[in-house]
């Protein structure tokens, strides 16, 4: 499961990240849990397509843990290696979307989850905290 901010590249690594899978000899397959962008399934389907590999996706303002279940449910029916599950980006003050990610987790039990921010992200010093 893939979250980060908006706009730093989540989608991308995603392709990234399945296309080091696919070379490394697993099966992958992509979920479009990002229902709020516009342009978003759109994108991960662009990717996927160059990488032949398959998207699950519902319709846009969709429960996004409704697309990892279903996707996680295609990967053990197909005995796909690795399902790769793309968020909505959302900042920590957004309580309605943090909660969605809870939900995700909760309902697709992900291995892992992995964080993307921006290189140019600014850390605030250890004695204003």
């Amino acid at each position: 499961m893939f979250v980060g901010i908006n706009g730093t590249g989540k989608t991308t690594t995603i392709a990234k990240v399945a296309r080091l899978l696919i070379k490394s000899g697993y099966s992958v397959v992509l979920a479009s849990g990002d229902t709020y962008r516009a342009g978003a399934i759109e994108q991960l389907d662009e990717h996927a397509k160059r990488l032949g590999v398959r998207v699950i996706s519902h319709q846009y303002g969709s429960d996004s843990a409704a697309v990892g279940f279903d996707t996680v449910q295609h990967a053990r029916a197909q005995g796909i290696d690795a399902v790769l599950i793309d968020t909505a980006g959302r900042m920590q003050t957004n309580r309605n979307l943090m909660d969605e990610l809870t939900k995700i987790k909760r309902v697709v039990h992900p291995s892992l989850t992995i964080m993307i921010i921006d290189s140019l992200i600014e850390m605030m010093p250890q004695n204003k905290r």
